[in-house]
């Protein structure tokens, strides 16, 4: 009877954000200096046509970064034909959000320095602040737009979504073909199992992988009860290497055509099949 064992990498989540360089403390920093946000812009002066003092009172700083910073962001991409699309926003207050998404939609983006035939990254505008426990219109005079580091398989693709499906799909790739399944083999599974990981790493302004976080993962034994297990330290390991030897990234993130480094936070599920095989 000879044993073998396959390995399925399924994808599952992806969240990349630009991290803070060298001339800035946090990315918050990085994002003020850009963006030069002001009660002034042109945009607040249009917000404040359309926004009333009741609808400010609605908002609340919910996310992580609201919260911080006492900020509320919009993030969207462009459509082919430049027309602002996969709008973000979060207000606290669900008709005020799509209140706003619906403004910008109407909203002249050359104002903000927005070129229609940038297609490749995400733009990012402050719009409101809270100062002295009061939010005010406090919005970007000029767009934050991020451009993800790009594999050299993908450099002929023109669109964010499809730039950020090519590289998860690169990285999955090149986890099936480089994890050892020996390491399994060692361990004698009995039936199938699944290991959650959640990769953390970064890249760096020449494009080059460094600062991997541990990788945190789990067994899944699938029966009538679904159980957790502590995994190897020696799959721990294997897992980092893996990451550590994705050498395949070629133009490194920019903001605003400036080099950044950038975080990626991922999530796979990794299938280990075990088959007989006469």
């Amino acid at each position: 009877m000879k044993k073998t064992l396959s390995l399925l990498c399924l994808f599952l989540g992806l969240n990349c954000y630009p991290q803070f360089d060298k001339d800035f403390k946090t990315e918050y920093d990085s994002f003020q200096f850009v963006s030069k946000p002001s009660p002034n812009s042109h945009l607040a002066k249009f917000l404040a046509e359309h926004i009333d003092k009741k609808e400010l009172k609605t908002i609340s700083y919910t996310t992580r970064k609201a919260a911080l910073k006492k900020i509320i962001r919009l993030s969207f991409t462009l459509t082919g034909n430049g027309k602002p699309t996969n709008f973000r926003i979060h207000t606290g207050n669900d008709k005020l959000n799509k209140k706003l998404k619906s403004l910008f939609k109407t909203y002249p983006l050359e104002k903000l320095g927005i070129k229609r035939k940038n297609k490749l990254g995400k733009y990012s505008v402050q719009l409101f602040s809270k100062e002295k426990r009061k939010t005010i219109i406090n919005s970007s005079s000029i767009a934050v737009y991020d451009v993800p580091p790009i594999l050299n398989s993908c450099k002929n693709i023109k669109r964010h979504s499809r730039l950020t499906s090519c590289f998860y799909q690169g990285l999955n790739k090149h986890i099936v073909q480089n994890f050892s399944t020996e390491i399994f083999k060692k361990k004698k599974l009995k039936k199938t199992k699944s290991i959650h990981i959640y990769p953390l790493f970064s890249v760096n302004l020449e494009g080059k992988i460094y600062n991997i976080n541990e990788i945190n993962f789990k067994f899944d034994h699938y029966s009538n009860r679904r159980n957790y297990y502590p995994p190897s330290k020696n799959i721990q390991v294997e897992l980092n290497r893996v990451i550590r030897s994705f050498n395949l990234i070629e133009v490194p993130a920019t903001r605003n055509g400036k080099p950044k480094y950038f975080n990626y936070d991922t999530f796979y599920i990794l299938t280990i099949e075990k088959n007989n095989k006469e």
